[in-house]
């Protein structure tokens, strides 16, 4: 009997570990990443991306571009995956942590 219990027990608790996985893999988990954010050179404004990057006739980093009216007041990203952004506060969907603001750079 306490075999039976046992192995029912790791069982559950198999289940319970790819039911997290998936919930964290899942699109309704990544909701907060739906913020459209483009990146511009701030040398070369006709030069915009969807993602962070260089660019390609100076290689200056590329910021977030604000000039639309599209864009969010504020931007928070996740200190360990830079290109997971929201337009409000919350958990990182791929490592857990807290989001920060994104800091303008100053030129």
């Amino acid at each position: 009997m306490k075999t039976i219990i046992i192995v029912l027990i790791a069982m559950f608790a198999t289940f319970a570990t790819f039911a997290q996985k998936s919930k964290a893999n899942s699109p309704s988990a990544k909701s907060g990443t739906d913020v459209h954010v483009t990146y511009a050179c701030p040398m070369h404004p006709d030069v915009v991306s969807n993602n962070p990057g260089t660019c390609p006739k100076c290689g200056s980093k590329l910021v977030v571009d604000r000039r639309g009216s599209k864009q969010p007041a504020a931007v928070y990203t996740c200190p360990m995956h830079p290109d997971v952004v929201s337009s409000k506060p919350g958990k990182c969907p791929h490592c857990g942590m807290e989001m920060v603001q994104a800091k303008a750079k100053a030129n």
